[in-house]
């Protein structure tokens, strides 16, 4: 018998969040959660509700990961493991304290009862230990359907948890997308081959278990088929994205440009600047940075390349391809490097006017 549960290996611009808000609606009589690792992604959520549907239904919840850490699986059973309230979480860069036992409070907690942000689920996971399950059994008896997005951002016990879920009663909605694994929600060393774009080896065993079934949105209502192709190319070892944008507007694909040609391109088009991070220079402050654009659509842009992206146009794999592939999916026509040197790429044209 075929799982309840579906992991969705979504490609950039499918429309997975407007998929999870369709689903939902069509589940009016389910006590829905919807969650997701970013604020920002929260309220894309809650942004497609309201214009598609004026509202957000009543049987719907929507919060980040770590809302729904704190309030839905740590303080109703917090006192189980130790005799201390949670006051609230400590946001962690890298790994928190690595000398104390879980037997310590101080594996978990800093100063005034704050936890750190990389234990949540790791503390979650405890209490439900300590309460035989009653984490998990709380939550089987609140909710009949729960869709995780950006399954690809998770990291360390929450994978734990999330498996956890998939034995319950509660039906699971996850999507991922592994190329775009730019953030984790904690830097735990536990479950790290899975993080990012390993994910997909975690979601391919929770198959071969028979915890869900995968399904492929191999398309993208974002990007034309030039972009989908490029943006594969970054990529090897999935399945070719389809384009499901037709429209075209005659400056349409990937181009780049020299400087010289920067003020004309400018007055011709309205795009978006982008580039890696801070260490690109550029004068304009509206500049943005890769990993800060997921999931926005733009109809242009522009990039700023690194050495890293020179370097591919000339035959070498990115060693960490997550934000480049963001990058170049963000555009709904076109994509245009800034670079002075002549490419020779067969994806590539260099813009004439």
């Amino acid at each position: 018998m075929p799982s309840k549960n579906v992991i969705t290996i979504a490609a950039a611009g499918s429309g997975k969040s407007t998929g999870i808000v369709n689903e939902a609606i069509a589940n009016q009589d389910k006590r829905i959660l919807i969650t997701t690792f970013t604020v920002e992604g929260t309220e894309e959520l809650k942004k497609i509700f309201i214009e598609q549907y004026q509202a957000i239904p009543k049987n719907v919840e929507i919060m980040t990961w770590m809302s729904f850490l704190i309030q839905e699986c740590i303080r109703p059973y917090q006192l189980s493991a130790f005799d201390r309230l949670v006051s609230r979480p400590i946001f962690v860069q890298g790994r928190s304290t690595k000398y104390f036992k879980k037997t310590d409070p101080r594996y978990f907690f800093g100063a005034d009862d704050c936890i750190f942000s990389d234990k949540l689920a790791d503390f979650a996971m405890l209490c439900n230990a300590k309460t035989d399950g009653k984490v998990i059994k709380r939550l089987e008896s609140i909710y009949d359907l729960i869709f995780i997005d950006e399954f690809q951002d998770f990291a360390g016990y929450d994978y734990d948890l999330v498996i956890e879920l998939l034995q319950t009663d509660i039906t699971l909605r996850i999507v991922a997308d592994p190329r775009q694994g730019t953030f984790s929600t904690n830097e735990s060393a536990r479950n790290a081959k899975y993080k990012k774009a390993g994910v997909l080896k975690l979601i391919e065993k929770l198959e071969l278990d028979g915890l869900c079934r995968i399904e492929l949105n191999n398309w993208s209502y974002r990007c034309n088929q030039e972009l989908c192709s490029f943006s594969d190319s970054i990529y090897h070892d999935y399945e070719k994205t389809i384009s499901r944008n037709f429209e075209r507007t005659g400056h349409d694909g990937i181009f780049y440009i020299s400087r010289s040609q920067l003020e004309e391109y400018l007055q011709n088009f309205q795009v978006v600047i982008l580039r890696y991070d801070k260490k690109t220079k550029w004068l304009d402050e509206k500049v943005r940075n890769f990993g800060a654009v997921k999931g926005r659509t733009y109809e242009r842009v522009l990039i700023l390349p690194n050495t890293p992206i020179i370097n591919f146009l000339k035959g070498q794999p990115f060693s960490s391809p997550a934000k480049y592939y963001v990058a170049f999916t963000r555009a709904k026509y076109s994509a245009t490097i800034l670079c002075d040197e002549e490419l020779s790429h067969p994806m590539i044209t260099k813009w004439k006017t």
